[in-house]
């Protein structure tokens, strides 16, 4: 072979090696065919965001992880009532690659309690919030029980749904027939009795199904006439202790309870939840 056709021949090799070099390499699946798609795995924090690529809705809730053909995406991604973040991606065939984000949290929900009788006792399904007027109290979205109790023993009751970021203001008047929470009309509490009731050590009262009414010592609480089975827990979890109290109509029934030794959780009771 001439020395012009060895110098041809290895200048090819060279512009062959730097194309090989240039390229990434192909993946393959069992079968031996070529693999298109890519996995990309998308936190954020907080979680629970929703994911659009390309303008359409993909992720209803992170963490997830898109499966996508190799390209370039646009992603946008929003928490619930928060500014949205938009960022590009890049998803290569049969690679998985992963993206961590910090995006804005949505506002806090508030709730605005005010009432014709100034320092009446604002409790917030269960737990106590201050007395009116409450203001822009932070509170978690969802369904919501408020009770406003006059300092002469008078209750009433407004059931509502608050939003998230949602800020709420319930207005409750005593003089009047009706109470206004946004579109809610007041329900009405009949004629309740209260309810006080201190616990040492200090803990949580839990109806039998599981709803709170609050921590002790529960200070003039609107109860039901009639018989109540509660489930009084310390703080710490060690001792609970089931009882049975009764509320009259328009009275106001004080119980005070010491939980001992005896009311110790049992390892098989905490198992089972009791």
């Amino acid at each position: 072979m001439s020395q012009r056709a060895q110098a041809a021949l290895l200048l090819g090799l060279l512009v062959a090696a730097a194309g090989l070099a240039g390229c990434k390499q192909a993946h393959y699946d069992k079968d031996g065919k070529p693999i298109t798609l890519g996995r990309y795995r998308i936190y954020t924090y907080p979680t629970g965001a929703k994911v659009w690529v390309n303008g359409e809705l993909k992720v209803v809730s992170t963490p997830a992880t898109l499966v996508l053909p190799a390209g370039e995406y646009a992603l946008r991604i929003q928490k619930e009532g928060a500014e949205a973040t938009e960022t590009t991606i890049h998803v290569e065939a049969g690679e998985a690659r992963s993206i961590n984000l910090h995006i804005p949290h949505p506002p806090d929900a508030t709730l605005t309690v005010l009432s014709d009788v100034a320092g009446a006792d604002v409790r917030v399904n269960g737990y106590r919030r201050g007395a009116t007027p409450v203001l822009n109290a932070v509170t978690r979205p969802g369904p919501v029980d408020i009770t406003i109790t006059t300092p002469d023993g008078r209750a009433r009751s407004v059931r509502t749904q608050l939003g998230i970021s949602e800020a709420k203001k319930i207005e409750v008047r005593f003089n009047e027939t009706s109470s206004v929470a946004g579109s809610a009309l007041d329900g009405g509490v009949g004629p309740r009795g209260l309810l006080t009731l201190g616990l040492q050590p200090a803990g949580t009262v839990r109806t039998e199904d599981g709803r709170t009414l609050g921590e002790t010592p529960l200070v003039r609480f609107p109860m039901e006439p009639g018989e109540h089975t509660l489930v009084l827990t310390t703080h710490d979890g060690h001792r609970s202790r089931t009882v049975t109290l009764k509320v009259e109509p328009g009275k106001h029934a004080v119980y005070r309870f010491m939980l001992k030794q005896e009311d110790e959780v049992r390892p098989q009771d905490a198992v089972r939840g009791l």
